[in-house]
């Protein structure tokens, strides 16, 4: 049972407002969204899903390109296109070790952004 576990705050909010505004929004018609949360060995998995228009190939290789970025890197590059995003994963590397962050996976039609945390319990 993963309820009581700690993690880092503001971390599934942004995601879920990103997946409302960028994904569902500008879908003729809405959609679902859909957020889950599960065990895998001694981490905890975090899936925000949503059946909106989905990216790009290209967005899709830019944005893991900025998440895969160092810090100064991203610090001396004008302008990142997804901040939130790398925000999020540099907070959870910084916390948990280089092993935890953010992955994307995206096609036309749907967005699935997991989150991989250890489990840490009070």
């Amino acid at each position: 049972d993963i309820r009581e576990m700690l993690c880092i705050r503001m971390m599934i909010q942004p995601l879920v407002e990103n997946a409302i505004e960028h994904g569902l929004v500008q879908r003729e018609g809405g959609g679902a969204l859909r957020i889950s949360a599960w065990t895998e060995e001694n981490d905890v998995r975090i899936e925000v899903w949503d059946d909106g228009v989905g990216f790009s190939k290209e967005r899709l290789e830019t944005i893991n390109a900025e998440l895969s970025m160092g810090f100064q890197d991203a610090i001396s590059r004008a302008g990142l296109t997804s901040f939130g995003l790398y925000n999020i994963n540099r907070r959870m590397k910084l916390a948990y070790g280089e092993k935890y962050g953010v992955t994307i996976a995206s096609q036309p039609g749907q967005t699935q952004i997991r989150l991989r945390i250890p489990i840490r319990y009070p």
